[in-house]
């Protein structure tokens, strides 16, 4: 009879696998764009203001993940955009990459401690437990998230590439080769999303516990020691508004000890997962549950660093995970406290653990049919919670069960049911968000366009302000805002308003809509043409290429107004003010 470590070690397994991997994830590739998806994908800071970041500083550059938004721009323009399942093809296809070098990586962390003949069971048992994890749907699912992806990737490559420059002997062109290159993916990780910093101590530790060679040990030691220090510098230092949070950062450290805890949790026993979880904030040190969170945490990272000459691989995998985190659950508040997709860098590190004890339960019997009941069960999992990605009324609707209270998945069902002119549902929806969070503005703004909508002119204006002073530089409420004084005939204040908006926002085609339509009350066709031109390559819309022909036609080019009044009627064939204008254009 063969070992676990003789089958596991057939090519066809490890394609096997992959082929999973990929099925499962299936079900959710015609799921809708969630969250900035929108802003992020579609409209893409790139295209609009490409002049602004070809000016970047690095540090700008790295800031604004340009090497991610470069691939939203590439797609964008090689491929029809409004369709998710391109965008999330190539998230699937990254996830894909990132296990099967998660694989090599394991298997030359083994041959670092001359346990090569366990490295394939330790890979494929760190590949399945990474790619088939339910807690990696979100990441891979919303698009925008490639950032983290590509991070992953690059992050990957250049601890693969140090361990072959710090692990080998030949001289000449390659390790000069494998030099460069090492820089090249640190930064690209970089580009990808800034959270790739943690890379660095990262890094150092595999430095100290993976490379024996002592030829330039001291140098590289003293060169990562440098750029980790330099880090945790800038890192506490820092007081740029990354994000609109409430909450300082002590409080928000003493919160992520809790919050950290219930990602062990979800990727222990992977039920309940949402894109909203209900967390709280722990404002002081003395509630007993921060204090045995953090107690754990110690306890942890201090059993690794205790371990890490007797049990590398595991101590290695506990030290990338808490690494990993350490970005967005540090000192730096952001808005929203947990989200799933923060794990995904830091599966790398449980993924290395699961590694870790696959090695040491390999050559017992019931090894392989553990594994496989596992496997069988994140597939399970995974499949169910892309299901549920397949619309979105079904991942707000899941969103919901776990979180009864989460204002965004009740906005979120109140914009479907508002599409869908389902007023009366939608505004209940919005109430429901409000009373839940009385803070979200979001609900506020959209509830306040519905009233604007009814002519209640008056308590659209009160909404509207609040949302404003919670959060002042939302472009939604600026946007509604401007419409208010829109309907109110107040134009140059509503130009003002979607001004505000259009600075906020990296470029948003209904903001260029929204100002050729004030600058055609304003007989202003020129400067009507020079926006509604602008929302064009991004917007079907019956109404835009209506007033960018009725803007042409004030121009006196009436063949450009003839040419985008019959586009407005191809969109719509029903849409009787193009017809009016058409009607009247042939009449000229």
């Amino acid at each position: 009879m063969k070992s676990s470590i003789e089958i596991i070690g057939k090519w066809w397994v490890l394609v096997f696998a992959l082929v999973i991997a990929i099925a499962i994830y299936l079900p959710s590739m015609n799921g809708p764009f969630i969250l900035d998806d929108q802003s992020t994908v579609i409209h893409n800071q790139i295209d609009l203001n490409f002049k602004k970041v070809l000016g970047y500083t690095l540090l700008e550059h790295i800031r604004e993940r340009t090497f991610s938004q470069f691939t939203f721009y590439l797609q964008n323009a090689t491929f029809d955009n409004s369709s998710p399942a391109k965008f999330r093809l190539v998230n699937y296809g990254l996830h894909l990459i990132n296990g099967v070098l998660l694989y090599l990586l394991v298997i030359l962390l083994f041959k670092a401690k001359s346990k090569q003949s366990l490295g394939l069971i330790a890979g494929l048992a760190a590949l399945v437990f990474f790619l088939m994890h339910p807690i990696q749907t979100q990441a891979v699912n919303y698009i925008t998230q490639r950032m983290i992806l590509l991070a992953t990737e690059f992050s990957l490559g250049a601890l693969i590439v140090f361990l072959k420059l710090r692990n080998t002997n030949k001289p000449g062109f390659l390790p000069w080769f494998q030099r460069i290159t090492l820089f090249a993916l640190i930064l690209l990780a970089l580009l990808s999303k800034p959270t790739a910093i943690c890379l660095f101590p990262i890094l150092l530790f595999v430095e100290l516990i993976f490379v024996d060679k002592l030829d330039g040990k001291s140098q590289w030691v003293s060169f990562l020691s440098l750029l980790t220090f330099v880090i945790i510098s800038v890192g506490i230092s820092f007081d740029e508004i990354i994000d609109t949070p409430r909450i300082t950062p002590i409080e928000y450290l003493l919160t992520q000890a809790v919050v950290v805890i219930k990602y062990i949790g979800l990727i222990l026993w992977p039920t309940g997962l949402s894109l909203d979880h209900n967390i709280k904030s722990w404002p002081e040190i003395s509630h007993l549950i921060v204090i045995g969170s953090a107690l754990f945490h110690a306890c942890l990272i201090t059993i690794a660093w205790l371990s890490k000459k007797t049990l590398p691989i595991i101590s290695l995998g506990i030290i990338t995970f808490y690494l990993s985190l350490f970005p967005e659950s540090g000192l730096i508040p952001l808005k929203d406290l947990m989200t799933e997709h923060r794990t995904y860098l830091a599966m790398v590190g449980t993924s290395i653990i699961v590694a870790g004890i696959a090695s040491r339960l390999a050559h017992r019997k019931w090894a392989l049919p553990l594994l496989g009941t596992i496997t069988v069960m994140l597939i399970s999992l995974t499949t169910i919670r892309n299901l549920e990605w397949r619309s979105e009324q079904s991942l707000w609707s899941s969103t919901l069960k776990s979180n009864s209270s989460s204002a965004r998945a009740l906005y979120s069902l109140g914009r479907f049911d508002l599409l869908k002119g389902d007023t009366a549902s939608a505004v209940d929806y919005f109430e429901k968000a409000i009373s839940a969070n009385g803070q979200h503005v979001p609900s506020k703004s959209a509830f306040a366009l519905i009233l604007i909508k009814q002519g209640n002119y008056i308590e659209a204006a009160e909404l509207l302000e609040y949302a404003l002073e919670l959060e002042p530089n939302d472009v939604t409420t600026a946007q509604n805002l401007g419409y208010l004084m829109e309907k109110e005939g107040k134009l140059r204040q509503a130009l003002r308003w979607y001004r505000k908006a259009l600075r906020n926002s990296n470029g948003n085609s209904e903001l260029h809509l929204d100002f050729g339509t004030v600058y055609l009350k304003l007989n202003n066709s020129k400067e009507a043409v020079k926006h509604l031109l602008k929302a064009a390559p991004h917007m079907n819309s019956a109404r835009l290429y209506n007033n960018l022909g009725y803007a042409y036609q004030l121009n006196g080019d009436l063949k450009s107004a003839e040419i985008n009044y019959k586009k407005s009627l191809m969109i719509d064939s029903n849409y009787n003010v193009a017809s009016q204008n058409l009607k009247s254009l042939s009449e000229e």
